[in-house]
């Protein structure tokens, strides 16, 4: 025997019994992945929004990936907060880059996007500073060693 029960309710209960029945959860992954600059310093990574899951994104993370790193290692790039929807990535010369981006909600991070279907290629570049550490070694007369450290790019 299945029961109706009829009532009446005002506008304003409906809308609270609505809101109260959507389901919340972590973000879909941004997408639509491009580049609108690959200088020698610098990239612009774009991307469209992915679904909030109803709650609303409170910021992006945009990764990269070059061609010296392990496939499965992202380096974290640039934060923006969900307003923006793109953000600049500072580079190192002689490297080929791809990126992906992370969008963030109250409920947790989304999955990692796609990564973009072209590579940001830096050409070469002269370094910033000399090395440091420089010795020599000398073991037999017709013979000279060199050694020196090399600094991090991002120094």
């Amino acid at each position: 025997m299945t029961r109706e029960f009829i009532r009446t309710v005002d506008e304003c209960e409906v809308m609270l019994t609505l809101a109260n029945c959507l389901h919340t959860g972590r973000p879909d992954p941004p997408y639509n992945i491009g580049l609108t600059q690959c200088g020698t310093l610098k990239a612009v990574v774009v991307w469209t929004p992915g679904n909030d899951s109803n709650a609303p994104i409170t910021e992006y993370i945009v990764y990269y990936n070059t061609t010296f790193d392990e496939q499965d290692r992202f380096t974290e790039g640039a934060r923006v907060d969900a307003s923006r929807t793109s953000a600049a990535v500072r580079l190192r010369p002689w490297t080929n880059f791809t990126f992906s981006v992370q969008a963030r909600n109250a409920i947790g991070l989304s999955e990692r996007s796609e990564f973009t279907p072209a590579l940001c290629t830096t050409p070469p570049q002269r370094p910033h500073r000399n090395p440091t550490d420089v010795c020599t070694a000398s073991r037999w007369p017709d013979q000279l060693v060199i050694t020196w450290e090399v600094s991090s790019w991002s120094q």
